[in-house]
């Protein structure tokens, strides 16, 4: 089969997980050319584009002039303003799809073009916007509330098949869009490459003097939804009601809420305890997660996150919010906790402080799941996936 692979090459990092997610699969994807031929479509150029698999650059995307004169009237006639979802049309994806003859297109993230018509696999990693509306950040910011629910509505139903990590978020994208059960598949997010990389000569790391003692660590963009202020409430009951001193390291870019924690740790009375290294690189991050007493995590979105299973691999036991999906994806490697409640949190990291056995058997668990589910496995099941295709797309050649 001819596949077809979307995806935004040379991301910025500091976009978040995604960008994570999609170079973990991209360097294990190229083994898909020994079965299949293989094309890489994206609207930026990578760096080092893979030299056994042929990487086609989309044009600028503009609507035909039909298309162009049609809303003009509409809009004239109505006296509405239209979107591009009023008159859609095959977008520069399908248009070099159709060109390259691709039989099967995935899209191995969340980003996507509009209007595809040949055969599609989708990803989807959450609903955030059904579950939790009430976060600005998935309602009225950034992608919108009716811009993701245009995305999900115009793509699911579609889709030859839709990948999701666990049965948690399966049953979520059933009940909210109505596809066919046996169209979504259960494909678990492996554990991030560079985080199972072997490790170089270490060198000084820019802000390595800075990390202080005794610390909890929280990777994570500054969204209301990340809860980096229910971890502070927990971090001042382990002071005040449990005598535990610890620091606390945040990471990530700022989406709109670092001020609002900043004033929390300083009106808490933490502010000398929390060190903000704001985005990190990987050598620095892995460094971060090694000599942490704990990863907390709690964060209100699920079911699928990435840092855990980061921590797992670098040998950081985990505590995490007990969101819908999370045991399945955590497994006995980590302690789950409520993550609208601080004090079940300050209690979850208690428990680990107090027994340095636990602490172990959640490092060595951990790192079973790291080893277990890597990037090579996630590739080797869409590849079944695809190939339970093929029998069905031969159909109409």
């Amino acid at each position: 089969m001819r596949i077809g692979i979307y995806y935004h090459a040379d991301m910025d990092r500091r976009t978040g997980g995604g960008v994570v997610f999609q170079e973990t699969l991209i360097e294990e994807i190229c083994r898909l050319a020994k079965r299949h031929d293989v094309f890489l479509f994206s609207p930026t150029v990578p760096t080092d584009p893979p030299a056994n698999i042929r990487f086609i650059q989309l044009d600028e995307q503009s609507p035909g002039r039909l298309v162009k004169a049609l809303k003009g009237l509409k809009q004239v006639i109505t006296n509405t303003v239209l979107s591009d979802e009023d008159f859609p049309e095959p977008g520069r994806l399908d248009r070099a799809a159709r060109k390259h003859q691709i039989d099967l297109l995935w899209f191995i993230a969340l980003e996507t073009e509009k209007v595809v018509t040949i055969p599609y696999i989708a990803t989807v990693w959450d609903l955030a916007h059904r579950i939790h509306p009430y976060f600005p950040e998935v309602s009225a910011t950034g992608w919108t509330w009716g811009a993701r629910e245009r995305h999900f509505k115009n793509l699911l139903p579609r889709a030859a098949r839709i990948i999701t990590g666990t049965g948690a978020g399966k049953e979520e994208i059933i009940k909210y869009y109505q596809v066919p059960e046996n169209l979504v598949q259960v494909v678990p997010f492996p554990t991030p490459q560079f985080a199972l990389s072997p490790p170089v000569a270490e060198e000084q790391q820019s802000g390595e003097s800075q990390i202080p003692e005794n610390y909890l660590f929280y990777p994570a963009q500054f969204w209301p939804h990340k809860n980096h202020v229910g971890l502070l409430l927990a971090l001042k009951i382990l002071r005040d009601k449990f005598g535990l001193d610890f620091n606390l390291v945040f990471t990530g870019s700022d989406k709109g809420n670092l001020g609002y924690v900043q004033k929390m740790a300083t009106e808490q009375g933490l502010a000398d305890k929390i060190t903000f290294f704001g985005f990190v690189d990987t050598g620095f991050l892995r460094e971060l997660y090694r000599r942490a007493f704990a990863l907390v995590f709690p964060t209100f979105l699920g079911p699928d996150n990435l840092p855990p299973l980061e921590a797992f691999a670098l040998g950081c036991p985990v505590i995490a919010s007990n969101v819908e999906g999370a045991e399945e994806q955590l497994g006995s490697a980590a302690l789950l906790f409520d993550p609208k409640n601080p004090e079940e949190m300050a209690l979850r990291i208690k428990e680990l402080h107090d027994s340095p056995a636990i602490r172990d058997e959640l490092i060595r668990l951990g790192h079973e799941r790291a080893l277990s589910w890597t990037a090579a496995d996630y590739v080797e099941r869409m590849l079944q996936i695809i190939d339970d295709f093929e029998p069905i797309r031969r159909c109409w050649e």
